[in-house]
């Protein structure tokens, strides 16, 4: 039995450590980037209209981290019976939203099981309700990419473009088969049951993914005429690829990294790479924004 726990941990270890590797390679790929650039990157001055808009792009995406806050207040009412306050339920999420930059990128979990530990669900359901959350976001991730690829085809000219139109419409339609057939199995088995709370978290999931993938776009829109929808999807994949990679904070480093090698030639690399950088910014920006936010609104009298 020990040494099933010592192997497990060994390789525990090994994951971390090539998720360290993997990050710090991707920061030094973006840092090669950025001194390569410097000097079309230098003559940037961004205007009082560029500084609102990226403000006003960080206080939107903070605003649609609550459809993610919301999705883990349906997994905990769910789970609890509906004995889960919403306030002491969405401030979980909110109050814990920036330690995902710690590294390790497990602080968040972490911190919302301390919230809510003692709050009327058990370690097992806070387990289970962690587990739904962390299947849910990458569901929701694969679907929407594979909807905006299957709406508008990537221009062939993009690399990954013939293997993304050829998946997306059977991964979309696999993932709505499969969704359908959760609904007319009957619901008298526990997990169908909440296989039918998971479908609903996965559809909120894919509004707040679409929003993440139009964030990027918007910025490229503001910079050149006409940027590419394979922006979105390419958004979404990079996101997925940081929050798969362990130990990475926040996917800092790898999802801008898989950006610009998705994109490769979509736009001029200068501007591609400061898109990347001002979207970084809008990010961490909206988190802090939710995390303040929910400080000021939800923080329950008794915490």
């Amino acid at each position: 039995m020990q040494t099933s726990e010592t192997a497990k941990s060994r390789s525990s270890g090994v994951v971390k450590w090539v998720g360290r590797a993997l990050t710090l390679a991707a920061l030094a790929f973006i840092a090669w980037e950025v001194h390569r650039q410097w000097p079309a990157l230098s003559q940037w001055q961004p205007t009082a209209l560029d500084l609102t808009r990226t403000l006003v792009q960080s206080m939107l995406y903070g605003a649609s981290l609550y459809m993610l806050a919301g999705n883990w207040q349906i997994i905990l009412d769910k789970l609890s019976g509906g004995a889960m306050p919403v306030r002491l339920g969405l401030f979980s999420y909110t109050s814990t939203q920036i330690a995902k930059y710690i590294p390790g990128n497990v602080a968040h979990l972490i911190g919302r099981y301390l919230v809510l530990r003692g709050k009327g669900l058990s370690d097992k359901a806070l387990g289970l309700a962690t587990l739904m959350e962390l299947l849910s976001m990458p569901l929701a991730a694969v679907l929407t990419a594979s909807l905006f690829v299957t709406l508008m085809p990537l221009d062939p000219a993009i690399w990954f473009a013939p293997l993304a139109n050829f998946a997306a419409p059977f991964v979309l339609g696999v993932g709505v088969l499969a969704g359908l057939a959760v609904f007319v199995i009957p619901a008298h088995l526990p997990w169908i049951s909440h296989g039918r709370r998971l479908c609903l978290v996965v559809l909120i999931a894919c509004l707040f993914m679409g929003i993440l993938g139009l964030n990027l776009w918007a910025i490229l829109y503001f910079m050149i005429p006409n940027p590419s929808f394979a922006v979105i999807p390419a958004t979404i994949i990079a996101w997925l690829v940081g929050y798969l990679t362990p130990g990475s904070p926040g996917g800092i480093g790898t999802r801008e990294a898989t950006i610009l090698l998705l994109l490769e030639g979509v736009a001029p690399d200068s501007t591609l790479l400061l898109s990347v950088l001002i979207f970084r910014i809008v990010t961490v920006s909206g988190d802090f924004f939710c995390y303040v936010s929910g400080q000021v609104l939800l923080r329950p009298t008794a915490a």
